[in-house]
């Protein structure tokens, strides 16, 4: 039995189940296979072709991310100053508020 097909057995996922979440199925490797690819399996990923990468039985998903538009960034930190999480102060919100707005403004006008 091949590690990929332990892999989904244990996750209980189907292969058609892997496909129904990410709308085509998943390539799947091992961290080792994914190191010496690591180029190829990216290309993909920015295709739209995602990749699971197993290491010591967890999972990686190695796939394109698209960051939140500028002006939805606010909405997304109020989330998470709300959420259940490790207190902040004021001052380290403000500065993920201000280099999440940058970065989105500097992603948006490259695109």
């Amino acid at each position: 039995m091949t590690w990929a097909l332990r892999l989904r057995l244990r996750l209980g996922l189907t292969p058609v189940q892997i496909q129904s979440s990410f709308g085509s199925q998943m390539k799947t490797c091992s961290l080792s296979e994914a190191k010496s690819s690591l180029g190829r399996l990216a290309d993909a990923a920015l295709r739209g072709h995602p990749t699971v990468i197993s290491r010591s039985g967890r999972l990686l998903i190695l796939r394109a991310y698209e960051p939140p538009d500028p002006d939805e960034f606010d909405g997304l930190i109020d989330e998470g100053i709300k959420s259940e999480h490790v207190p902040l102060t004021d001052s380290v919100w403000e500065g993920i508020r201000r280099r999440g707005r940058n970065l989105a403004q500097q992603l948006k006008k490259g695109k």
